[in-house]
């Protein structure tokens, strides 16, 4: 259930490997530290689809200032 640890190993697994290897999933974004990234992504693309959840099976909780 933790989307966040999920992201980050598969991160790790196609810096080890390569992207070509591990480019099956979408940029992702880890709430809050990666706030200004997703804006930026989210500013700079004006049809894409986003699919936004909380790290855990816990409720969505706080103000991400987006």
């Amino acid at each position: 259930g933790r989307k966040d640890r999920l992201w980050r190993n598969l991160s790790r697994m196609q810096s080890r490997f390569g992207k070509k290897e591990f480019s099956f999933f979408p940029q992702s974004f880890i709430l809050p530290q990666d706030a200004k990234l997703l804006r930026k992504a989210w500013e700079s693309s004006s049809r894409q689809k986003w699919i936004v959840k909380p790290v855990s099976e816990s409720q969505w909780a706080g103000d991400y200032g987006l």
